[in-house]
């Protein structure tokens, strides 16, 4: 939980707009909830989305994300659980696994900038070579004035 809220604070940037880093409060929540609330009688944790939600207080659609954020991290892994019912697979809930701090994926900065600091990237040739905006001001550089 202390990683999980170390990397919280290594992502926040300050002045972006966001409410955050990259996991945000909600996401910290439901991974509280599901470490000292989730596990059922046979040790498996795998409580329901209502359940979860209930625990941490929060919206049903705001736990699907905060698991969604969750899952990009690389801080926890979901496995569908389900059962089929005339014919067809009819998801009944899912199977939460966490992965170790050294496991999980590195924060990507392309998130966490704001649009203003990649347009200045772009601008000093930092653009990443064959995308877009790099290649089409370096197509007008090399036509020089001509305007085509």
């Amino acid at each position: 939980m202390e990683a999980a809220r170390r990397r919280e604070r290594e992502t926040y940037r300050r002045g972006s707009g966001r409410h955050g880093g990259e996991l945000r409060e909600t996401a910290l929540r439901v991974l509280w909830t599901l470490l000292y609330r989730g596990q059922g009688r046979a040790g498996a944790c795998d409580p329901a989305l209502a359940q979860i939600a209930q625990e941490a207080r929060l919206a049903r659609s705001t736990v699907q994300e905060a698991v969604r954020r969750l899952e990009e991290a690389g801080i926890l892994l979901r496995i569908p659980r389900g059962t089929v019912a005339d014919g067809r697979w009819v998801q009944v809930t899912n199977a939460y696994l966490f992965r170790a701090p050294a496991d999980w994926t590195k924060p990507s900065d392309t998130e966490l900038r704001s649009a203003s600091d990649s347009y200045e990237k772009l601008e000093e040739g930092q653009g990443v070579k064959g995308s877009g905006k790099a290649v089409s001001r370096r197509r007008q550089a090399q036509r020089g004035s001509r305007g085509c």
